[in-house]
């Protein structure tokens, strides 16, 4: 009776063993797959919050992008009217009162062109990558100093040294700057992709 005894014991422990065992590998399986199925989901929710941030970024870029383009080329025209050759014949003392409001309103039509591009540069330049930043900020610089200078020149004050550099400005000096832009704007949309 004791061997029998001891195989029932044994018989049964190895039953309580094989059940135990059981449950651990089907509890255990379970665990694992929730635990795996939860930090994929958590992995699943950070990938599709990055992506959507990143997509909303490329979204305001590329409504940033042609805007910004678009006022640096009004602008560009604007200030283009400050080197004609009936701007700077005259100095404020050749003219008649007539002749200096229409100046001062062309003028200010140009300081508002220029603002206009400068506040939204200013405004959008997180938007911007850095190397269009610099760019941007440089002809930005070229717009600003060719608009106090006219002004300058006007008056009478070292015309001719200040109308060439505006002409400099104004045409030699931003017309690489423009190219560098449009060829990174066209790099940063991917532009040779659309083909």
């Amino acid at each position: 009776m004791t061997t029998e005894i001891v195989v029932r014991f044994i018989i049964e422990v190895i039953t309580a063993s094989g059940i135990v065992y059981a449950l651990f590998i089907f509890l255990g399986k379970n665990w694992i797959e929730n635990q795996f199925a939860r930090r994929l989901k958590a992995y699943e929710r950070k990938q599709n919050s990055l992506f959507n941030r990143i997509t909303k970024i490329h979204e305001k870029e590329i409504e940033v992008l042609p805007a910004a383009w678009q006022n640096l080329m009004e602008a560009h025209g604007h200030l283009a009217r400050l080197n004609q050759p009936t701007r700077i014949e005259r100095e404020f003392s050749q003219m008649n009162e007539e002749q200096l409001k229409e100046w001062q309103r062309e003028y200010e039509e140009i300081g508002k062109s220029f603002m206009k591009f400068h506040n939204y540069f200013l405004n959008n330049s997180i938007f911007l990558s850095p190397d269009l930043f610099a760019e941007y900020k440089a002809i930005d610089e070229l717009f600003n100093t060719s608009l106090v200078k006219s002004r300058i020149a006007k008056q009478g004050l070292n015309a001719s040294e200040f109308t060439l550099e505006i002409y400099e400005n104004i045409y030699e000096k931003t017309e690489p700057i423009k190219e560098r832009i449009r060829d990174l704007v066209q790099k940063r949309l991917h532009y040779q992709d659309a083909d």
